[in-house]
């Protein structure tokens, strides 16, 4: 008796599923196999050997590390308004709102700590060098 269950469909030769089985099976590719089982293979020999390769990484996005911001004031400052401040400087200060006059006093302040921690930083720079 011969059972066949559903899935003995699958053990049957590959020959008769494939169309191009066909076109391989020949004589003369057996001949031909044969005929240079004797020969040596031809064989290249290659040296791979480590050495120093500089690598280089284009990044996309800004082509300077740093941006420079070009911040232009809205308006100068009198002399007068400088005056009333008590803020004395040879040129006129730079404010960027005129209906805050706080925010220009804060600014003017800030302005000034900057030049001071300047100062500071010159006289330090100068002692550590012994250049005074």
């Amino acid at each position: 008796m011969d059972f066949r269950g559903p899935y003995d469909h699958a053990a049957r030769p590959v020959r008769w599923r494939s169309p191009f089985f066909p076109l391989g099976c020949n004589d003369a590719g057996t001949e031909a196999a044969s005929r240079g089982a004797g020969q040596p293979v031809p064989v290249e020999a290659l040296v791979i050997a480590p050495r120093a390769q500089m690598l280089t990484t284009d990044l996309p996005g800004r082509i300077a590390p740093l941006r420079v911001a070009e911040v232009r004031a809205r308006w100068l400052a009198s002399s007068r308004s400088v005056t009333s401040l008590k803020v004395r400087w040879s040129k006129k200060v730079i404010c960027c709102s005129p209906s805050s006059p706080l925010h220009c006093r804060r600014w003017a302040q800030s302005r000034q700590r900057r030049a001071q921690a300047q100062v500071k930083q010159a006289e330090s720079l100068c002692i550590a060098t012994n250049r005074w």
